[in-house]
């Protein structure tokens, strides 16, 4: 084996250390012991091929002697709020287990592309960190666990993104899937790093009373949906497998990012899909536990369904895929008489225009819903547009990321200054409240680009960067700030009409040349009339 395929190790060791220099680890010996003894046997696997169903045998015996010494037993399953089935403890011993070891094998599987992988690992163990601290307010076990696997991971990732110098191999996706499935049953089993006997640190239940009021026991589902592409992937490809009467475990080409590259995708482009699958998931998993009184319980199910559809459709995609569905489009076009004589390209322009003029007017008329912003809104929109300015001044030539933050940072503060006030009409004695005006018109941009995108199918407006997975994450996160903050800057309604105006811009983008520079311009007018009112004390008097 060469050198390279050593940099599980390094995963390994460094987070060890870390957890060793801030914890006993005696404490700890029933889950770290364990997790060695799957890193060596994956390097074992690495070294000289282990045949699969001996490697399963082994993975069950250790998962389940570490379940079984860790008391990391799922005492319940949490469905629904009100909805809990209570196990038995050979049901519960058996179930961790086998979430364990399906952890190990998603990861294990997963790792097909550099920096797939690990990446996918850190944002499941970062959602599964938030989702365990949000139900039970026990930072000890984010402090002293998961973040010396973060640390590890971003150091590993350093030198695994594409092109990659070092592979994790599998004794590095044996040690990681064992670790996240560890964390699964810490979020799902409401368990945390407490004092046990004489002092010493240990895998402990988070009583009721120290956790946040409210949420209680984390969904199961919800625990698996931060893992959620690893996890459907692997079984959608074992299924397959298994109706096709293979071995389940064999290695293939056979997976989600290898269909994506299939399609036409780079290697680094089918990663960044992946990511932002990923993170999509983690936080629709986390939404029923950050939002307990929205009852959106149901929402990682839903996530599931789709997965457990699109996943094993996905699969079928060969080379010709994009070639074929073009061909269909075509020869759809050249039977149709309409379209045919050029009513498909009038159809396009004329779409195009409207979803472009949406988006210049939903920026031109957020200043005017949004009644008298406070002034520190007032201030961000100064500064906001001076970014904008200068953005015209500096050389074509600046980088897409530069000007990319920028109309994020600018966007953001116009949709900002909309959440402070209603906005009501008078007309012949009745009130009527125009947000839901402004709210459909974001509904009505979502499903207009979604239109577009599908009536004009083209490779091209598939392809992603890093500054599109930037610019619809970014959104997403806003649904992570805890209370009062979200609430008190209504950051929920934000990050989905920020989420929908970022989606249509970058693919406006791709249509139209010059597209982003008027967007600019749009953005300058809207950030100085917010800017006036709030700061300036512009108001208009009958």
């Amino acid at each position: 084996m060469s050198p390279p395929r050593l940099g599980g190790g390094g995963i390994v060791l460094g987070a060890l250390l870390s957890i060793c220099i801030w914890l006993t680890p005696r404490g700890l010996w029933a889950v770290l012991v364990p997790s060695l003894a799957l890193y060596a046997m994956g390097l074992c696997d690495d070294l000289r091929s282990i045949g699969a169903k001996w490697k399963f045998l082994m993975q069950m015996a250790i998962c389940g002697i570490a379940v079984a010494n860790s008391g990391l037993r799922l005492p319940h399953i949490v469905l629904a709020p009100d909805w809990e089935i209570t196990l038995s403890p050979t049901v519960g011993f058996l179930l961790s287990t086998f979430v364990v070891v399906g952890a190990i094998n998603a990861v294990n599987m997963i790792d097909g592309l550099d920096g797939l992988a690990g990446g996918l690992v850190l944002i499941g163990i970062a959602f599964l960190s938030y989702l365990h601290f949000l139900s039970s307010d026990d930072i000890q076990t984010l402090l002293f666990f998961s973040f010396p696997i973060i640390g590890a991971l971003i150091g590993f990732l350093r030198y695994n993104t594409h092109p990659a110098r070092i592979f994790m191999g599998d004794g590095g996706s044996h040690w990681l899937g064992f670790m996240i499935g560890i964390m699964i049953l810490l979020a799902a089993g409401g368990f945390g790093i407490g004092t046990g006997i004489a002092g010493v640190p240990r895998l402990i239940p988070v009583p009721a009373s120290t956790r946040f009021s409210g949420i209680g026991s984390v969904p199961l589902i919800s625990a698996i949906m931060c893992l959620a592409i690893p996890v459907f992937d692997t079984a959608s490809v074992m299924v397959r497998r298994l109706l096709r009467g293979e071995n389940p475990m064999k290695a293939d080409k056979a997976h989600l990012h290898h269909s994506l590259m299939e399609i036409g995708f780079s290697h680094p482009q089918a990663v960044l899909i992946m990511y932002f699958l990923a993170v999509c998931n983690g936080v629709i998993a986390v939404m029923p536990v950050a939002f307990p009184h929205k009852n959106l319980w149901w929402a990682p199910y839903v996530a599931a369904v789709i997965l457990l559809v699109s996943i094993p459709m996905l699969l079928r995609v060969d080379r010709n895929f994009i070639a074929r569905v073009d061909h269909n489009v075509r020869g759809l076009l050249v039977t149709n008489p309409v379209l045919a004589q050029g009513g498909y390209g009038t159809i396009l322009r004329t779409w195009e225009a409207v979803n472009r003029y949406t988006i210049y007017g939903i920026l031109l008329i957020t200043p005017v819903f949004a009644g008298v912003p406070p002034r520190e809104v007032g201030y961000a929109a100064v500064v906001a547009a001076g970014f904008l300015v200068l953005s015209f001044l500096l050389s074509s030539k600046q980088p897409e990321f530069v000007l990319s933050t920028v109309l994020s940072i600018a966007a953001g503060v116009i949709l900002l200054s909309n959440n402070f006030n209603e906005i009501f009409v008078e007309l012949a004695g009745q009130r009527y409240n125009v947000q839901g005006l402004y709210n459909a018109a974001f509904i009505w941009l979502l499903i207009s680009t979604c239109g577009l995108l599908l009536f004009s199918f083209r490779r091209r407006y598939l392809l992603v960067t890093p500054t599109d997975f930037l610019m619809l994450i970014l959104p997403l996160t806003l649904l992570m700030v805890p209370d009062p903050y979200r609430s008190q800057f209504h950051l929920n309604t934000i990050s989905l009409r920020a989420w929908v105006l970022f989606l249509s811009l970058r693919f406006m983008a791709r249509r139209t040349s010059n597209f982003m520079e008027k967007v600019r311009l749009v953005m300058i007018a809207s950030l100085f009339l917010i800017s006036l009112i709030s700061v300036g004390g512009l108001r208009v008097v009958y």
